[in-house]
């Protein structure tokens, strides 16, 4: 045997390993690569900003964020009976079966990522929620922030309220940073300086296996707080005024003679 038969033997031999290893790759190993594709996936948890405080000229707080819980779950982690949920949550969110079952199936932009369901849970609320975990997978209660508002209807008419934003917004804002079940200024000072309110989301990239158990963490963004608003408004004068008023209707403005500002 010469030189190039040996030469010639190795290189088929060499050529039947590779035929067997790419064999192997697309029959054995992609079932093996497709298992890990399916139990394992990567999510982005998002981490709640605090919205901006609102304040009178005095420094007095008239809108702030405050720590609370929410209830959300991750669309694509959920069972398909939506019913069980909704069966389970209604009574104790005191939302109708309907309400449930369509927020929850929704058609969402990112099916991976969590979504609110109930925003503001009282202790009782998570006492409950707590006991029936076990029967609501994808569903979890998370810590968030609660708008609260020191002065009630006091100022409710100058601050304002927010609402969630809507399935028409979230296209339009989603480059902004807002996401499903985020909370947007309606009226008042809330919505007129909601963008600066709103400050800048950041988030945390995790990857997770088919029960959501976090692996490790991947990647992350930092968050921007949202803007404080201070406003020429007096809160004492605007609770004369208000403490004046009684339960009759109307209205009152009180503008300072030197600047013109508005006072209450």
């Amino acid at each position: 045997m010469d030189r190039f038969d040996v030469l010639r033997k190795s290189i088929s031999a060499a050529l039947m390993m590779l035929a067997l290893g790419l064999l192997y790759l697309q029959i054995f190993a992609y079932q093996r690569f497709k298992r890990l594709s399916q139990d394992n996936s990567i999510r982005t948890l998002y981490l709640d900003i605090p919205r901006g405080k609102i304040l009178d000229r005095n420094g007095i707080v008239l809108a702030e964020d405050k720590l609370g819980f929410n209830l959300a779950f991750v669309p694509f982690d959920l069972d398909k009976d939506r019913g069980k949920y909704a069966e389970i949550l209604s009574p104790i969110l005191d939302m109708s079966q309907a309400e449930v079952r369509k927020k929850m199936s929704e058609k969402f932009a990112n099916p991976f990522e969590p979504h609110l369901l109930f925003h503001g849970l009282s202790q009782e609320q998570i006492h409950q929620i707590e006991e029936d975990l076990h029967q609501l997978k994808g569903a979890y209660i998370q810590a968030g922030l609660i708008r609260h508002y020191p002065l009630g209807m006091m100022a409710a008419s100058i601050i304002g309220y927010l609402g969630e934003v809507n399935r028409e917004e979230l296209p339009v804002l989603k480059n902004e940073g807002v996401r499903s079940g985020d909370l947007l200024g309606r009226s008042g000072i809330e919505k007129m300086f909601d963008v600066l309110l709103r400050g800048q989301r950041g988030g945390t990239q995790v990857e997770v296996n088919a029960r959501g158990q976090q692996l490790r963490i991947l990647g992350q963004k930092e968050s921007r707080p949202g803007h404080t608003i201070v406003l020429t408004i007096d809160v004492r004068l605007q609770k004369a005024a208000f403490e004046k008023f009684g339960d009759r209707s109307g209205a009152v403005v009180v503008l300072s003679p030197s600047t013109g500002e508005v006072l209450a």
